[in-house]
């Protein structure tokens, strides 16, 4: 809403206040007439330090206007204030695409030069290179998708394809889509799916996107500790896809806000960690549009699970 439509709506109730200190009926004073209903006249006008009907139409509007130029002095300081977070949040969203773009695409090119030299010892290397390669055009591609996504949502035109799928099948799809890169970093992932869960309508790409993002967040923010953990299973009724890291952990007054789209809990490990602050905004939005939510557990330096509760039908 506008800084205008916020102060117009305020003023509709200041009048009221305004006609009170106007209508106030002195001792002594009498209606002015059926012209003015709830005006009344004071014939003391002339005695020294009489409230009369001009003093108080005068103080009533004075009053008026210093309301209306106080408040819409702060309307306009807190739109202001809002619109620069919200520029230096976009500022550090810019840094931080641009930032993790250039990280994959820079192994692709290495590695493409590498392969294109000839400089590699045996066919096992060679085969190394082209997997990292592969992995790093993924990476690169969730990321794309990602921003696309969360511009799809901001303009109202993110369209989710539903359909009878299998969660077991996600959830090791989206396992399969990480297994290289936690092997790479020495990670060990502790992968627990219940089959036997009724078909759910769901979009499976979007699904396995927001596990995919649960997962690169608990490689993001393990620190030191190298194993992480993905659960499917059903939990009274509804089914449970957790991801869990014993990592640095977040803060729990930070639990709400880690949601918000730019946002990033202000710690000094995160600033450490490259992040656009969308991955956990677009996991939201794709539990909630299945009829789900995303709850999170931790503690500050304890490690974190993250939880999509979806509900359990028929899938037809």
């Amino acid at each position: 809403m506008l800084v205008a439509d916020r102060t117009a709506a305020v003023l509709g109730a200041l009048p009221s206040a305004a006609l009170r200190l106007i209508t106030a009926r002195q001792p002594g004073s009498w209606p002015v007439g059926e012209s003015f209903p709830g005006l009344f006249a004071n014939p003391r006008d002339e005695a020294p330090g009489g409230w009369n009907l001009r003093q108080s139409f005068y103080m009533a509007t004075l009053l008026l206007v210093l309301s209306v130029t106080l408040l819409g002095a702060y309307l306009v300081w807190r739109d202001v204030r809002r619109e620069l977070r919200m520029g230096e949040m976009r500022a550090q969203f810019v840094s931080s695409v641009s930032h993790e773009l250039k990280t994959p695409l820079t192994a692709i090119r290495m590695f493409a030069e590498t392969l294109r030299m000839r400089r590699w010892n045996d066919e096992q290397t060679q085969q190394e290179y082209l997997d990292t390669i592969v992995n790093e055009s993924q990476r690169l591609a969730r990321l794309v998708d990602n921003v696309l996504d969360f511009s799809r949502i901001e303009r109202g035109k993110k369209i989710y394809n539903l359909k009878p799928v299998s969660l077991a099948e996600v959830v090791r799809a989206a396992a399969r889509a990480v297994q290289y890169p936690l092997g790479q970093q020495g990670f060990r992932l502790n992968a627990e799916v219940e089959d036997g869960l009724p078909m759910v309508r769901a979009d499976a790409d979007a699904l396995e996107q927001a596990i995919l993002n649960l997962l690169t967040n608990a490689m993001k923010y393990s620190s030191d500790a190298r194993e992480i953990g993905l659960r499917l299973c059903r939990v009274d009724g509804r089914a449970r896809i957790e991801v869990s890291d014993r990592g640095i952990g977040i803060p729990p007054e930070e639990h709400k806000r880690i949601f918000e789209k730019f946002y990033r809990a202000p710690t000094r490990e995160n600033q450490l960690i490259p992040g656009t602050g969308l991955g956990l905004t677009l996991v939201e939005h794709v539990a909630k549009a299945h009829g789900g939510t995303v709850m999170v557990e931790s503690q500050a330096g304890q490690g974190s699970t993250f939880s999509i509760e979806l509900p359990l039908g028929d899938g037809k």
